[in-house]
């Protein structure tokens, strides 16, 4: 399988990008648990969207909130969160302590979900915090994680920029 991004034009193909993740998630996480695999394929997708995010930024400046950019967030908020479980995975095997890199990760992802409150992100937001709080207590309150990224509600246009943050300390 190809983890190339699809680039029609100027604009990323948003439809194979979310069947090229979910190929990974469903081959290499929810059915093999091939942790390496995932992580190895996940991290191609998500430097290919960083580099896609940024030569956009380059070119044409900051995003502005439309339908393609908040499907660009829902489709990068999930690629960064499964590409994170998988590092998390692969590096405790490992027998390596990543918590607090983990830790930012999740947050990062969960800040890159548009609109939280509409029911399929709050589900993912759901899942985000499980994982979460599998590792600590946000503010050492169970279910903080979640009840504070439900009443900030990120709009796309915070999830663009939370994007962009992450995208400057992201490591290739």
């Amino acid at each position: 399988m190809s983890t190339k991004l699809s680039i029609t034009g100027k604009d990323l193909n948003l439809l194979k990008f979310k069947e090229d993740m979910d190929e990974i998630v469903f081959n290499y996480i929810d059915t093999t648990q091939k942790w390496e695999k995932a992580y190895s394929q996940l991290d191609e997708l998500l430097n290919g969207a960083v580099d896609y995010f940024n030569s956009h930024i380059t070119g044409v400046g900051m995003p502005k909130q439309n339908t393609y950019w908040v499907l660009f967030m829902d489709i990068t908020s999930k690629l960064i969160y499964f590409h994170t479980l998988a590092y998390q995975q692969l590096k405790m095997i490992q027998n390596e302590d990543v918590t607090k890199e983990v830790l930012q990760l999740y947050l990062v992802a969960a800040n890159c979900i548009p609109d939280v409150q509409k029911l399929a992100n709050a589900e993912f937001l759901m899942e985000v915090a499980h994982s979460y709080e599998e590792l600590k207590l946000y503010n050492d309150k169970q279910g903080e994680f979640e009840k504070v990224l439900l009443k900030q509600n990120n709009s796309a246009d915070k999830c663009i920029q939370a994007f962009y943050e992450f995208t400057k300390s992201f490591k290739k």
